[in-house]
């Protein structure tokens, strides 16, 4: 298994985060809703999260990690 260290890249914009949190999310078998209630966010912030918004407030990421 590799771990998450080995595997880490390194995020150039918010297209690439916005694939990284999606990705995840779905490995671990979750709903946008349950990321946005786990980081006390709405669900609008995932979605464009997710999307790789360009003008996405990222200091909410921080708590978005899973």
């Amino acid at each position: 298994m590799t771990s998450q260290i080995e595997s880490a890249k390194r995020i150039r914009n918010s297209e690439e985060l916005g694939k990284l949190v999606q990705q995840t999310r779905r490995d671990q078998s979750l709903l946008q809703s349950d990321i946005a209630g786990l980081a006390g966010t709405g669900n609008r912030f995932i979605v464009d999260l997710e999307r790789g918004k360009p003008t996405l407030q990222l200091q909410k990421c921080s708590m978005c990690w899973i």
